[in-house]
């Protein structure tokens, strides 16, 4: 009996020291590599089916939009392709970025080129164009080609930005806008009252939390304005109205609950 308990107790020494051994290596890997990205497929951007744009100009297209909230000075890029070793020809070939203050007017920026990912958990990606510090607000990815697959996607992205100084250019000018919802949060509809007397024609838009736009309204100059916002087949969350001319712009979220 004791040979036997000698025997097991320096059998499980040798099991922790092992599992120590790979604990404290697989550790030092991924501290080694601060920028590796997942060989998972849905870690990531994926589009199998084209959509219209929101940009016009795209038409009905594989594309991504980033609403980033405020309006920043957009730097340095870091992107990470589509890396599943059995699905890297699924990866973006070629991208195209579009800028936009308020999801409406677009400026194109030069197009530019993703290299096939490796497919291996060390993958760390490639920089990416500087944008240059052009401001904006909404970001749009469109991919114009991949490396032969039946579908679109890429890994990750990273962006430096700087909140632009405009944002707040206007904050002792008394805004012309206003916009009002009864009821909010509401379960299937609401009542929207958009008022301006900005002497000139105002913008008005409903989006999700994506940024993607559900609803675009001309408003005359000098006017009220009331819509009604059927939201009976749309998802509870939150959703953003926005109403804009050329200097000023007024935002207001609301809630749809269960």
């Amino acid at each position: 009996m004791i040979q036997t308990t000698k025997f097991n107790l320096r059998y499980m020494k040798l099991l922790i020291i092992h599992f120590l051994v790979i604990f404290f290596t697989l550790n030092m890997n991924a501290q080694c590599f601060m920028d590796q990205h997942s060989t998972t497929w849905y870690d990531g951007w994926i589009s199998c089916n084209k959509k219209q744009s929101p940009n016009p100009d795209r038409g009905v297209s594989h594309w991504i939009l980033y609403n980033l909230g405020h309006r920043y000075a957009l730097g340095e890029t870091y992107w990470w392709n589509n890396n599943e070793a059995d699905r890297l020809s699924n990866g973006v070939k070629k991208m195209a970025i579009d800028v936009s203050l308020d999801g409406i007017t677009w400026i194109s920026l030069p197009d530019f080129d993703m290299p096939e990912a490796s497919g291996k958990p060390i993958y760390e990606g490639f920089i990416g164009p500087s944008l240059d510090n052009i401001e904006a607000r909404y970001i749009l990815l469109t991919a114009l080609q991949n490396h032969g697959g039946s579908c679109y996607g890429f890994g990750e992205m990273k962006m430096n930005v700087t909140l632009s100084t405009n944002t707040v250019e206007n904050t002792n000018k008394p805004f012309c806008l206003n916009i009002k919802a009864f009821p909010n949060p509401f379960f299937y509809h609401t009542e929207i009252d958009v008022t301006s007397n900005c002497n000139e024609e105002i913008v008005f838009i409903i989006e999700d939390a994506f940024g993607r736009q559900l609803e675009k309204k001309t408003i005359s100059q000098n006017d009220k304005n009331t819509f009604t916002f059927n939201a009976t087949l749309l998802p509870a969350g939150i959703y953003f109205i926005s109403a804009f001319n050329k200097n000023q712009q007024i935002r207001k979220k609301l809630i749809k609950v269960n």
